[in-house]
């Protein structure tokens, strides 16, 4: 077997036959069964709707990672230093 190259199965791309059953069959029962599962849902007390709807969230909506920049000043000048944080700090639209 070449290291590193697919020498067989499926090409790459392709999903996996249970795996697309699976989904085929998860999507219609969440269609056979919505009517129940709203009525259910109008029952609960606000706060237990809101519980449902941030779990329901991470199947519809990625999680964003948390960005971090960093910025090396060393290589401004005080004068562009001054500049930069005075359009920072400046409300918006002002420069």
């Amino acid at each position: 077997m070449a290291r590193g190259q697919k020498t067989g199965g499926r090409d790459k791309g392709t999903p996996n036959k249970v795996t697309k059953l699976l989904r085929e069959l998860v999507t219609g029962l969440t269609e056979d069964l919505y009517e129940d599962v709203l009525r259910d849902v109008t029952k609960l007390t606000p706060k237990e709707r809101v519980d449902v709807w941030v779990k329901l969230l991470e199947y519809g909506l990625p999680k964003l990672q948390r960005v971090e920049n960093k910025i090396d000043l060393s290589s401004l000048s005080n004068e562009d230093v001054d500049k930069l944080v005075d359009k920072i700090l400046a409300p918006n639209g002002d420069n």
